[in-house]
This record gives structure tokens, sequence and C-alpha cells, in this order.
């Protein structure tokens, strides 16, 4: 056995791993702590109170990612990338989960591990993809909103006297922005030949 394999996997990853922080414009994280207080806020303000609605956000969430894996199908077939194929799995086992189907919760669950495997066996096929700056900074985006609408959802902001008040629409509407975000990542994408946006360059 190659006794130099591990540190060069590790190095490999870690390359990885920095060319992809590299990437992506990180800056765009702040929208979250706005969207956070526009939501908290909505509680308060006369007409926007809907949103705290469960039954309503969630059926808005079906016809968010019901668009989202519809774009997301539309791409994969036009681009017929590898990497493409992936975003429309994820996609599809998100709309899925909002269809409340059997075991979908678990599958959702696993799926940044799965995904992390997948992207590791075909790192060479989408590494082009994943030096597209506009779209990697939506998808870094999605995936953060992603996991703070679950931090939400196990009542992470229970030290604030008012979390019982704010939390369906901070748990709906978190997740529900996420879709959107995901959904906005599937247009800043290239389809088809287009030219893939350097890491260099700002984005817009």
């Amino acid at each position: 056995m190659d006794s130099t394999l591990p540190p060069r996997l590790f190095q490999e990853i870690m390359s990885e791993a920095t060319a992809l922080r590299r990437t992506v414009d990180w800056r765009f994280l702040f929208v979250i702590p706005i969207m956070t207080l526009l939501l908290m806020g909505s509680h308060w303000v006369p007409g926007l109170d809907f949103l705290g609605n469960k039954k309503l956000q969630e059926k808005g969430a079906i016809l968010i990612a019901g668009t989202m894996f519809a774009v997301y199908a539309t791409r994969a077939a036009t681009q017929r990338t590898k990497f493409a194929t992936m975003l429309l799995v994820v996609a599809a086992a998100l709309f899925a989960r909002e269809l409340h189907f059997v075991g979908t919760d678990y599958m959702i669950k696993g799926m940044p591990f799965v995904m992390l495997v997948w992207a590791w066996c075909w790192r060479h096929d989408i590494r082009d993809a994943l030096t597209d700056r506009r779209q990697m900074t939506w998808l870094a985006l999605a995936v953060v909103m992603y996991v703070f609408s679950q931090f939400c959802a196990r009542r992470g902001f229970k030290f604030l006297p008012f979390e019982r008040e704010v939390h369906e629409v901070l748990e709906e509407g978190s997740e529900n922005c996420a879709h959107i975000v995901m959904l906005v990542a599937a247009f800043k994408g290239r389809w088809g030949g287009k030219h893939v946006e350097p890491a260099e360059v700002p984005v817009t």
C-alpha cells in the first residue's frame, strides 16, 4: 500500500476546498441577517402577518420547489453535464420533501454526505462548473440558508422572549427564501455552451 496516499489525498481535498472558497463571494451572506429581521418584523406589521401562516407557506413552498425542479430539469436536459445532473437530483429531493413523500426527511439529511462523495468522485468533470463564480455564490448562499432554516426549525432563537410568536414565520419563511435562492442559482449558471465566468469577475 502506498504510504503517501493519505497525505496526498488530504492535500488534494484541502486544495479543492480552498479553490471553492476563493470562488464564492461570501459577502452575499449578509442577506441572511437582513432576511431574519424582515421575517421577524413581519409578525407585527399589519398586512404581513399572513407570512406566519404555516399552511400558506407550505403551499408556497410546493409552488417554488416545483418551479425550481422544472427549471433544473430543463437545464439538465439542455446542458447535459454531470454538474447539472447533480443539481437536478438536489432539486428533485427538495421538491419531493415539500410533497411530504415518505422517507424524504431521511433522504434530505443524508443528501449533504451523498453530494460530497458524488462531487469528489466527479471532481475532474465538474471542475469547470465550480469556477462559475456567480452560480457558486448563489448555490453557497442557498446551502447556508437551508442550514439556517433548520436552525430555526429546531428553535435556535428560543433565547428570545418572543420566539414563539415568530417561530412559524422564521421556520417556513427562511426555507422558502432558500428555495428562491436555489431557483435564482439556476439562472445564474451557464446554459448550453455559455462561457463560464472567471472567479475574479465581480458577482452581479
